[in-house]
Parts: structure tokens; C-alpha cells; sequence
């Protein structure tokens, strides 16, 4: 992430210092929570939104042998028991068709289609634990672990297969300004991402990554990559076009982001950057976060990881949910628990920014309505998952 100096003590005076989740906990800290959100969770503070910073620790990848480039991958073992697969679940009120909820799961992938209920079942090869790149295609949907190991791609109606070494690359692959593109990283000489047409495997533009950068690559949400580093924030367009900021990220949309910034002043400010340039400061001071939050498709409202007081004998924080509206400031604490599963593809906005859908922290498909702010199961009987995407034109 973007640094901030530690001499600057207009950010000290403007925004708190909330810690991460999993750090020591003093006794004075302990002497003065409160039930609900703490000095370590999301304050309200002086006209002052901040939300705490949250680490998220990945877990060792799957050790098994890949299948052979170009053949669909075995099968899982006769002893493995998966549940009967959930062909139909209820439909979401309202919901126009056009677009699909993509759950990742251990070794499954769930195509639902809320505005009828269909859900496509299809199995892949589990891909480890930690980080995984979830990209929806135009005719299939991409899998690839961001460390170690084989990519696979689940085709509309058709096998698994193992990725080709032109789309899988080196790591995190993202999707690009198409459906028939992406983004992969490259070794050649030094760090480049390279653009790729998914049909043909063909390169369309290659980027170098930026020198000083620390974070990333993280998706825009139009095509483009974001990283994060030393002199801010890098931007680079779908063509290959640079652009640095003095700027940290607060939320990521479709190709609009929500910034921290300093104004010429030497104040701090929350800020709207749509694709068009025409920034502009909404009165919401919002401290830097990690995971970064989602934005709604029009902009309008932000969710944001929070992290509650320590409970319980072992005074663990508990991370939950706020939807923050960037006009009015209202904020809405839902009530939702994401311990644990909290990080980037964990949460997305349908299209039409009626629902929130999240992965809580036992691993459940969380359908949030936005307008009342109520939590449900999608449906009870669909299987643990651990990331989501959207996928248009369906």
C-alpha cells in the first residue's frame, strides 16, 4: 500500500490508528471495550468514519501432481464424498436475468443464476487453500491458484481442462477490458503482465510492472490493473497507459475508485475517481483498509470490512460488514460474521446493486437485500465456498 509518512501528523489527527486483526492486546485496551464496534473496529468518531486494517493469512497449496496440459483432470478419489449437488435454489425478488453469481469451491465450481434459480454444478480440481484468481470468460470460467500450481478453465458445458502456459502465467491473473481477455504475469527479463486473448492465446499488450511498486496487481473492475507502492498509486489503462497518484485505495468498482488523498492543504479526503477523471471529494472520512472495501456499480455505497471489540475468553476481534452511504454518510452495521474469510473475492455487488453476496466465516453463501439491509443463506443446501464473482451476459 501506498506509505504515508510517519512524520505527517494531519493523518494522526484525522484518522485513527485501529491495528490489525490478531495483534497483542494490551490490558488497557481490554479495560475500555465496549459491546459492538471498538476504537479497533469502524468509529464514528468526531464526524470521523475509520476502519481497521486485516490480515489475512494464506494457507499451504495442494501438493498433488497436476494432470497433463490439454486433458481434463482426474477424478477425485471414490472415497471422497461431495453433497448431492443443488440444481435449483429460490430466486432473488426482483432480479433481472443477464448475469450470474460464480462460487468457488473446494473442488466445485456454482454457476447460479439468481433471477431463476439455476444453479450448474461443475467440478474442478481443488487449487489449494490460499489466494486463487476467479475470472469469469465469456464461455467458461477461469481458475488459477495465485501461487504454485496449475490453472484450469470450466468451459459452458464441457470438461475441465488445465490452462495453456499463455493464459496461465506466472500468478495472479485478472480479467481484462473483454470477456475473451486477461491479464497474466510474466518473468521476461523482469516483471510484466501481459495481456491475452482467451480464444486465440494471443498477446495484445505487455506492461512492465511499476518499478517502486509494493502492492498489486489488483483489478480496476474495467480491464485495467492498480498497484500500490512507493510515490502512490499506478494505474495502467487497458491499453498500457500510466498513471500515477498521490493516492491510496480505499474501495475498488467497475472502473471507479475510492481514494484517500491528501488536498492541497495538507488535509486528508475521501475521493471518488470514476474512469471520465472528474474526481470529487465525498464528505465521508474513511481510514485505509485492507482488504480493500467494494463499491456499488453506481458508486453510491461502499462495504467495508469491519472488526468488532474482542469477546470471549480468548478476546478475538470478530470481522463483520457496514454498508456506508458516500452522500449521506449513513453507515449500517449488518449482521453477518466474516472471520477469517474476509479478503479480496470474498464479497461482490450484483450488477444492479440490490444485493450483497458474501462468504461468513463458516464458509456460507450470504445473500445481503441492501434496501432493508437483511442477512440470508442463499440457500441452506448449496456446499462450503470460498470466493465469488459476477459474470455478465448469461
Amino acid at each position: 500500500m501506498a506509505g504515508v509518512s510517519p512524520d505527517d501528523e494531519s493523518l494522526e489527527a484525522e484518522l485513527l490508528d485501529l491495528g490489525v486483526v490478531g495483534e497483542h492486546t494490551s490490558a488497557a485496551d481490554e479495560a475500555s471495550s465496549r459491546p459492538g464496534m471498538s476504537r479497533r473496529g469502524l468509529l464514528l468518531t468526531v464526524g470521523v468514519l475509520a476502519a481497521g486494517g486485516l490480515a489475512v493469512a494464506l494457507s499451504p497449496r495442494s501438493s498433488s501432481p497436476p494432470p497433463s496440459a490439454g486433458t481434463a483432470p482426474p477424478s477425485p478419489p471414490a472415497s471422497t464424498s461431495r453433497p448431492q449437488p443443488v440444481t435449483q435454489t429460490r430466486p432473488l425478488p426482483g432480479t433481472r436475468p443477464g448475469w450470474e453469481l460464480c462460487a468457488l469451491g473446494g473442488d466445485l465450481l456454482l454457476r447460479i443464476h439468481p433471477a431463476t434459480g439455476l444453479v450448474v454444478d461443475s467440478q474442478v480440481p481443488r487449487v489449494g487453500d490460499g489466494q486463487v484468481s476467479l475470472v469469469p470468460l465469456r464461455r467458461g470460467v477461469l481458475v488459477r491458484p495465485v501461487g504454485p500450481g496449475p490453472g484450469y478453465l470450466v468451459p459452458d458445458g464441457g470438461r475441465t481442462v488445465v490452462l495453456s502456459p499463455e493464459l496461465a502465467g506466472d500468478g495472479t491473473v485478472l480479467p481484462g477490458p473483454d470477456q475473451d481477455q486477461v491479464w497474466t504475469a510474466r518473468e521476461q527479463g523482469g516483471a510484466e503482465m501481459a495481456l491475452v486473448e482467451v480464444g486465440t492465446r494471443r498477446t495484445r499488450v505487455v506492461v512492465p510492472v511499476p518499478k517502486f511498486a509494493t502492492t498489486g496487481p489488483m483489478t480496476d473492475g474495467a480491464g485495467g490493473l492498480l498497484f500500490e507502492g512507493v510515490g502512490g498509486l499506478y494505474r495502467v489503462s487497458p491499453t498500457g497507459k500510466l498513471r500515477i497518484s498521490n493516492a491510496i485505495i480505499l474501495a475498488v468498482g467497475a472502473g471507479t475508485l475510492l481514494t484517500l488523498e491528501l488536498d492541497s492543504r495538507g488535509s486528508w479526503q475521501t475521493v471518488i475517481r470514476p474512469q471520465d477523471g472528474n474526481r470529487r471529494v465525498v464528505p465521508v472520512p474513511i481510514g485505509p483498509q485492507l482488504p480493500h472495501g467494494v463499491l456499488s456499480p453506481d458508486a453510491g455505497t461502499v462495504a467495508l470490512f469491519v472488526v468488532h471489540d474482542p469477546t470471549g475468553p480468548m478476546h478475538i476481534s470478530r470481522i463483520g460488514l457496514a454498508l456506508v452511504g458516500l452522500r449521506s454518510g449513513l453507515l449500517r452495521s449488518l449482521d453477518v460474521d466474516l472471520t477469517g474469510v474476509a479478503g479480496e473475492g470474498s464479497l461482490v455487488w450484483s450488477p444492479d446493486g440490490r444485493w450483497v453476496f458474501c462468504v461468513d466465516t463458516t464458509n456460507r453463501l450470504v445473500a445481503v437485500d441492501v434496501s432493508s439491509g437483511a442477512v440470508s443463506l442463499l440457500d441452506p443446501r448449496l456446499p462450503s465456498v470460498s470466493q465469488l464473482a459476477i459474470r455478465m451476459g448469461s
